[in-house]
């Protein structure tokens, strides 16, 4: 980082002048309402340059949550895409300063490079959809999805830095997580909807009963390893209530998918529980207090969906999912062979699926085999490759001695947790191009940076 340069307002100052330029005109010909939007643009865009970490926090609000009507925009022009295009100026004004781009030489960053790459030569030498099919095609969606979060990732690891900025986005996501619980309960328990708990509120990703699952046991993950380092009894008691109630949303949502990783973490707790006699009977009895309170509440229905993991006339609806995940593989295979192992491009699959194979036009359910029939075995090695890399830098951040200004144990604990519940959910559902591998490799990222920089201020001692 190079200090002697001037933090430079030049390139924010011209769009701020133009935003108010086009304020006053809109305000003369009577467009009152577009003249304080423009208003508020300049207010939010001169504060988050003040405070980019709420900017940050604001732009992942974006890929969370759903945004009332009015404030969704229109084409191009939506909160999104207009706070990406401020924070490429203050990116930019931030390479500036420091002399450097040192993100190209983060691990997770190159294989996230590399993957795009995969995506752009496969949509090149991919087939267009027919006329026919063309709302089948999922192209442009896809490479959108890619690299507009790829370039969130890169604002996100420049401008959250500190410890103070990661608990405000732990706090950020334990807190639409929650907002998103309330709905969900009601439409399973009150017959607001389906049986199947989903959120109508809050994360948009939640409105499929699978995701909600996930996002709750993220909660779960973190309130866990949180409470651990708490001192006062009451609030302990308070965050299992929390808990308590996540878990009754994950039984809700009758996801089998949900209950192998439940499973699965309840494992990987009795794990660290290690030798420790006591620390083991607390877990489980934790663990059993939880479950039992969550039978009480939730329906037998879900209890036998949630449960069914073979074929039964008794659950028709459970069997015809399995089988039709089946059928999904079936056709990927033979997608995958066809392609000689290279794939079809980003978005084709369904469309292809249909005129091709068995005529359907259903998604793949797996994130693994959406990778291989996407970009092929390239592609596959490279998000392999993404995880890993954040793998080791977990474990390797797990071994320091990490200091007060430094991120806690419990929060690489939670990432580390949450990526390995991720890659079990990534079996059962295409999770790949969401928001959420995003915020847990840039989490990993910023964790790992913020203890690089204090080694270096250390050693320059």
């Amino acid at each position: 980082m190079n200090p002697t340069k001037p933090l430079s307002w030049i390139p924010l100052s011209l769009i701020l002048f133009s935003i108010s330029i086009i304020a006053i005109m809109l305000a003369l010909l009577d467009l009152q309402r577009e003249a304080f939007i423009c208003v508020s643009g300049i207010m939010m865009a001169v504060f988050f340059a003040l405070k980019p970490e709420y900017g940050i926090l604001t732009f992942l609000t974006t890929f969370l949550l759903s945004y009332p009507s009015f404030l969704r925009g229109s084409g191009f022009v939506t909160p999104n895409n207009l706070l990406g295009l401020l924070f490429c100026f203050l990116l930019l004004n931030r390479i500036y300063r420091d002399g450097q781009i040192w993100f190209l030489r983060v691990g997770q960053i190159q294989w996230l490079a590399a993957i795009g790459i995969i995506f752009l030569l496969a949509t090149w030498q991919s087939s267009a959809a027919p006329t026919y099919l063309v709302l089948l095609d999922r192209t442009r969606v896809e490479l959108w999805n890619y690299f507009s979060q790829f370039a969130f990732i890169i604002f996100f690891i420049y401008f959250i830095r500190t410890r103070h900025h990661l608990n405000l986005v732990f706090g950020l996501l334990l807190v639409v997580i929650l907002c998103s619980v309330p709905s969900a309960i009601q439409s399973a328990l009150f017959g607001m909807g389906d049986y199947r708990a989903s959120a109508t509120f809050g994360i948009k990703m939640a409105k499929n009963s699978n995701h909600l699952a996930f996002y709750c046991l993220f909660g779960v993950t973190a309130i866990w390893y949180f409470r651990q380092e708490l001192k006062k009894t009451i609030i302990k008691i308070l965050t299992l209530g929390l808990m308590g109630v996540l878990i009754i949303c994950v039984f809700l949502t009758a996801s089998r998918n949900a209950l192998i990783n439940l499973i699965l973490l309840s494992l990987i707790f009795a794990f660290e529980a290690g030798f420790d006699l006591r620390h083991i009977f607390l877990t489980l009895a934790i663990a059993i207090c939880l479950v039992v309170v969550a039978f009480q509440f939730v329906p037998r229905k879900n209890l036998e969906r949630i449960t069914a993991f073979s074929m039964s006339s008794s659950q028709k609806e459970a069997s015809e999912s399995i089988s039709e995940r089946s059928d999904s593989l079936k056709a990927a295979f033979k997608v995958l062979v066809d392609s000689k192992f290279m794939g079809v491009g980003p978005g084709n699959f369904r469309w292809i699926r249909q005129m091709d194979y068995d005529h359907k036009r259903v998604a793949t359910h797996n994130a693994y085999v959406w990778a291989l029939v996407t970009g092929g075995i390239p592609a596959l090695l490279c998000f392999l490759g993404l995880f890993l890399s954040t793998w080791r830098d977990l474990r390797w951040l797990e071994a320091q001695q990490l200091s007060s200004s430094l991120p806690p144990k419990w929060m690489v604990k939670s990432i580390r947790t949450t990526l390995l519940l991720f890659l079990m959910f990534s079996l059962f559902t295409e999770a790949w191009l969401e928001i959420i591998p995003f915020i847990l490799v840039g989490i990993t990222i910023v964790m790992k940076q913020s203890h690089l920089r204090q080694l270096e201020g250390t050693l320059s001692v």
